[in-house]
């Protein structure tokens, strides 16, 4: 909840900002990023492919909240 909580404030952020203000431990963060990025609540236009895993996911990435996000 506090990754999306990042997105009342800003509209797309960087990996490593989502990283430094959450504080989250940076493996355990990519594994909560991979799973919002997979289940489309979360969209990066850097990776296009459908199954995301966290070794696909850089620092410099720019994540943005899906703005039609319907499950």
């Amino acid at each position: 909840m506090v990754i999306l909580v990042l997105f009342n404030e800003f509209r797309s952020c960087t990996v490593k900002t989502m990283q430094d203000q959450t504080g989250i431990e940076v493996n355990l963060f990519l594994q909560i990023l991979c799973g919002l990025l997979n289940s489309k609540l979360l969209l990066c236009r850097e990776i296009n492919h459908e199954e995301i895993k966290e070794n696909d996911i850089k620092m410099e990435y720019n994540i943005h909240i899906a703005e039609d996000f319907k499950r």
